[in-house]
């Protein structure tokens, strides 16, 4: 009897876990730049730049939003992959979470053409 009970347990949770399966959602977000370029600076392309950098995981819970923490990691980590580079723009953001049931990770991936930016001496007209 108790064996029966532990057999129908174990299936059960395999039951589940196969029509649950690996789970998958992910949100895109499309900007022009990632920091504020000075009216009279100079902006200069210095060539595409992907990067990809893991995000919040968890067991038994969803993994954590997109917050200014993990759009900060991924700013940093692009700008570093391009030496020379301390702006990038027309960038497209994805932020993918995934899940299988109890587990939960997620990663935020940038691309994007990384920039240098000298901002200029001249005085600006009013």
């Amino acid at each position: 009897m108790k064996m029966h009970v532990i057999t129908s347990l174990c299936v059960g949770l395999g039951a589940v876990l196969a029509f649950t399966g690996c789970q998958s959602s992910q949100y895109i977000d499309h900007s022009p730049q990632t920091y504020f370029d000075f009216p009279n600076s100079n902006v200069k392309p210095i060539g595409p730049v992907k990067v990809e950098v893991p995000g919040p995981s968890g067991f038994f819970k969803p993994p954590d939003m997109i917050t200014s923490d993990s759009d900060q990691t991924v700013y940093a980590a692009a700008i570093k992959a391009q030496p020379g580079a301390n702006l990038i723009v027309n960038y497209t953001k994805i932020y993918k979470a995934y899940s299988f049931f109890p587990f939960t990770w997620s990663k935020l991936q940038l691309q994007g053409t990384a920039c240098s930016m000298d901002v200029g001496t001249q005085v600006l007209k009013q």
